[in-house]
């Protein structure tokens, strides 16, 4: 999306109008359902992409969570890479961002050889430092650890590593794992599962 014009209308922030437009649709249509402004009604909502939270996303991330609260109850989650999930210091809390899904691609040298930045480093330290952060702030974190051939043998490595981390003492820290499918051409599909070795995880 990021290299063909026809995509770049897709890659603009929400707007606050935007925003504006969403709230009011659901309050049209809790209203439908018989939920009225007075209701003790938990709304439950989910940030994901993309990737919900990088830095510039902030200001409107944290709109949608004021106003969710001051409009009632209501109940935050993402799925997020949390390469910049740093910037989101204020907002995580049992309160706000609550429950964050973060998936890893193996031990550091694998998941740095897939997921890069735009410079081409690794990101695999900063997703490293930013989970300890959201644990030690109380928020729920739910590591997906993306598994096919060539990592499926690195599990034990990986579980070591949550340990010597210190995650694994979190009670609201939590780890499964994920076959890698082939869904384009783009994946190599002997590399992919499922297969029985990784239906046995």
């Amino acid at each position: 999306m990021r290299t063909d014009p026809h995509y770049q209308h897709l890659l603009q922030p929400m707007s606050m109008e935007m925003v504006e437009r969403i709230f009011k649709g659901i309050i049209n249509i809790e209203a439908a359902h018989g939920i009225g402004e007075d209701s003790q009604f938990r709304r439950n909502i989910g940030f994901y992409g993309g990737e919900p939270f990088l830095k510039a996303n902030f200001r409107v991330v944290e709109y949608i969570v004021n106003k969710a609260l001051n409009l009632g109850h209501a109940t935050f989650w993402a799925v997020s890479n949390a390469t910049e999930l740093d910037a989101y210091r204020p907002l995580l809390s049992r309160e706000k961002l609550s429950n964050i899904q973060v998936t890893i691609d193996g031990v550091p040298s694998e998941h740095d050889r897939r997921r890069i930045h735009e410079d081409g480093s690794g990101s695999f330290g900063a997703i490293a430092s930013n989970i300890s952060m959201a644990l030690d702030m109380g928020v729920s974190v739910s590591i997906r650890l993306n598994i096919d051939r060539r990592n499926v043998e690195n599990l034990p490595e990986l579980a070591e590593m949550f340990v010597s981390r210190g995650w694994t003492s979190y009670p609201n820290f939590g780890v499964y794992t994920a076959a890698v499918r082939s869904y384009s051409d783009k994946k190599n599909v002997s590399e992919c599962g499922p297969s029985r070795s990784l239906q046995n995880v």
